[in-house]
């Protein structure tokens, strides 16, 4: 019987099958999926980490504000700049589309001494709520030292 598939001067086969492309085919694609996915979830990861670390950000900025109202002002003022729950864009400004929520919290610890909790919520992307994400930052003040 003679062999129907066409053989070059070494013996070996040319051409593909229909089999083997499909084949081929069929991995290529679970590949490209696969590199899909881990390129969707690099994203994802990278989102969320540039959420925090804007999120951190504005509330270092809020925390230098106070501290300069502090310089200006006077220490009794300070207590004015807490807040409940303001939206804000990226650069900390209020913004009613913004994609964070700062609350500022200031407690007298005692004559002397104050504590600021600043908390920035993220919004979920997703749901297009506030909730689960956030970032607190929390430092103490004192009242300056008045010189003679």
């Amino acid at each position: 019987m003679h062999s129907t598939t066409k053989t070059d001067s070494l013996g070996s086969r040319k051409g593909t099958s229909l089999v083997e492309t499909v084949v081929s085919l069929f991995l290529f694609s679970i590949f490209i999926a696969g590199a899909c996915k881990v390129m969707i979830s690099h994203r994802q990861v990278t989102d969320k980490a540039r959420a925090h670390y804007t999120a951190v950000n504005i509330a270092k900025n809020q925390i230098e504000q106070i501290r300069n109202t502090l310089t200006r002002i006077g220490y009794d003022q300070i207590f004015n700049n807490e807040e409940k729950e303001i939206q804000v864009a990226a650069n900390g400004e209020v913004s009613n589309l913004g994609k964070f929520r700062r609350t500022t919290e200031i407690t007298s610890v005692n004559d002397g001494m104050v504590e600021i909790v600043v908390t920035v919520e993220i919004l979920d992307r997703k749901k297009l709520k506030f909730g689960k994400e956030s970032e607190v930052l929390r430092t103490y003040l004192a009242r300056p030292l008045k010189r003679s």
